[in-house]
């Protein structure tokens, strides 16, 4: 035997995959999309990115999907660490699922005589799939070692996890001879179309005697840092385990950029170089020596920090996840123009949501589209409520029913224009949101205009786990929020351009379940004569009394009418 083959428990939080930042690794590969567990960063595959040391060939097509659970339920698989969600969230894969098809992955670059553990993280991908596979692995030109399992029957020998919707990873332990490789194939046996094997993740650690390693807490700092400002904290450890430690900077590989700081303690400090004269994304290179004070064991790496820019203010918010009506912030208590439930007229806390479908359009609101309006009522479509944690009764039906442009392809715009409002105030307009199916990605465009003034922001409505939405699962809802001034017009148009990149799921129209319009100040009115200081500076009129335009009524009377007075 040249290795040794074995399966693992059930993986529930991060820990419970082994992954550790405190381990050596040649390896750490996600399918699909880049992530990052227990402060260990996976590098992405896809059938047009390989990481380096690394190949993969396949019998007919590559492919991937990114951030798509299928049919896996992972509450139902204990599986809660966010890291280990994010891994299994996306995957590469041959597009022939037919037995005789094959994939293999080879990874290079090894130590040979050095042991390792090589581990591929999997779970099921659907109810009405086997997935079953001979997985051979084969260090160098040594003897292969083999072993029949299916992927998405986790719950049958030889796996035998808990239960089927259950994480787990295969294991091999080997030693690397002189050709320094190990590969790993796949080929799909079983019934047709029981499906090509899906690559969630993978990792190659060294094993042997331990070493103290150097990592730092953070590899990013802002170009704003002053002399002796904090750049990272060092972290030593031996064994998996942190100990305090001395650490210094030293010659060798990697210590391109190490005259540019210095060590306080477990610090890494600025020197005296003025960062902000360097671009955003440099990258500096230091060498660092560590000395374990409980081990007394030392060692040294080579670190890399990145600069980065600060970020813009931006006037956007998104906040979840919503859970029970009061986390919506919808109250009674609080004082709105507009409050509009798409699709169905529902009450929130006591607030009440007019109706706009494709027949109702409440007062002081207008909805255009660039094809035919249409709404659902009471249609939770693919989003999964028990996943989700809502459980509030107003929440859930104003999240149950929704307005939408029957044009979901890219370049398809719908607009929401609210009027009435007083010029000069200061606003806070809200909209509710949810996944709807795991299909379509449901990415926006989308433009705020009160005035002169436009601000954007592109998000996946069907997918708030990425940026900028941020939730930590797909089936959370939240809300987006936008503060702004109003302009003369007394006007705020909403619009959404149907966008699309490199998202799993298909394009779509945004889905509009509910929105709200709340009043934070009122505007400013210095000479108190009634008419807003950015009415006055707009028409420029000043008289309240006054009729600049002699069409019989006041400046007054204009602005009450949303009139024009010049």
């Amino acid at each position: 035997m040249a290795g040794e083959i074995s399966f693992s428990e059930s993986l529930t939080d991060d820990e419970s995959t082994g992954i550790s930042q405190f381990k050596v690794y040649t390896h750490t590969i996600s399918g699909g999309a880049e992530t990052t567990i227990n402060g260990v960063e996976f590098d992405r595959l896809d059938n047009s990115q390989t990481p380096s040391d690394f190949e993969w060939e396949v019998s007919s097509v590559k492919n991937q999907l990114t951030n798509n659970n299928g049919g896996w339920d992972p509450f139902s698989g204990g599986v809660e660490g966010p890291g280990l969600q994010s891994l299994l969230g996306s995957f590469t894969f041959n597009n022939n699922g037919d037995p005789g098809s094959n994939q293999t992955f080879t990874l290079s670059g090894l130590t040979p005589g050095q042991e390792y553990e090589a581990k591929l993280y999997c779970r099921k991908w659907s109810d009405g799939s086997e997935r079953t596979q001979e997985v051979t692995f084969t260090a160098g030109d040594q003897i292969s070692d083999s072993v029949l399992f299916a992927e998405d029957r986790p719950e049958e020998d030889p796996i035998l996890v808990s239960s089927r919707d259950s994480a787990y990873y295969i294991s091999y332990t080997y030693t690397a001879d002189a050709a320094g490789s190990l590969s790993i194939r796949f080929d799909v046996t079983g019934a047709p179309q029981t499906g090509s094997f899906h690559m969630y993740g993978m990792s190659n650690e060294v094993i042997g005697d331990p070493v103290f390693l150097i990592t730092a807490d953070t590899d990013e700092f802002v170009y704003e840092i002053e002399e002796d400002g904090l750049v990272s904290k060092l972290i030593g450890s031996y064994d998996g385990e942190t100990e305090e430690a001395e650490f210094t900077l030293v010659e060798g590989d990697g210590d391109d950029d190490n005259s540019l700081f210095k060590i306080v303690d477990d610090e890494l400090r600025a020197g005296s170089f003025d960062f902000s004269s360097a671009d955003d994304g440099t990258e500096y290179f230091v060498r660092i020596r560590g000395k374990g004070l409980e081990s007394e064991e030392s060692g040294e790496t080579q670190l890399i920090f990145r600069l980065i820019g600060e970020k813009e203010p931006t006037p956007f918010t998104f906040v979840g996840p919503l859970t029970d009506d009061e986390s919506s912030g919808i109250s009674s208590e609080n004082d709105y123009t507009h409050a509009i439930s798409g699709g169905g007229a529902e009450n929130v806390n006591g607030v009440e949501f007019e109706l706009l479908n494709a027949n109702v359009t409440p007062d002081n609101f207008s909805w255009e589209v660039s094809s035919i309006k249409n709404q659902l009522d009471n249609n939770n479509g693919g989003w999964d409520v028990g996943a989700s944690g809502v459980t509030g009764q107003g929440l859930l039906d104003l999240l149950g029913s929704f307005t939408f442009n029957n044009d979901g392809a890219v370049g398809s715009n719908q607009t929401f224009t609210l009027s009435g409002l007083e010029s000069g105030a200061t606003y806070e307009v809200r909209l509710y949101m949810r996944k709807w199916d795991n299909a379509t990605q449901r990415q926006q465009l989308v433009e705020f205009t009160s005035g002169d003034l436009t601000d954007s922001i592109t998000f996946s409505e069907d997918h708030p786990e990425l940026e900028p939405i941020e939730m930590q699962f797909r089936d959370e809802a939240f809300y987006m929020s936008y503060s702004y001034t109003a302009g003369a017009s007394g006007e705020l148009s909403i619009k959404f351009n149907v966008a699309e990149d490199a998202t799993q799921g298909a394009p779509g129209s945004f889905h509009m379940y509910g929105l709200t319009n709340q009043v934070l100040l009122p505007s400013d009115d210095d000479d108190n004569d009634g008419l807003p200081d950015v009415w006055e500076e707009k028409y420029g009129v000043d008289d309240p009394e006054g009729d600049d335009d002699n069409d019989g009524l006041t400046n007054a009377d204009e602005y009450e009418y949303k009139t024009r007075p010049d």
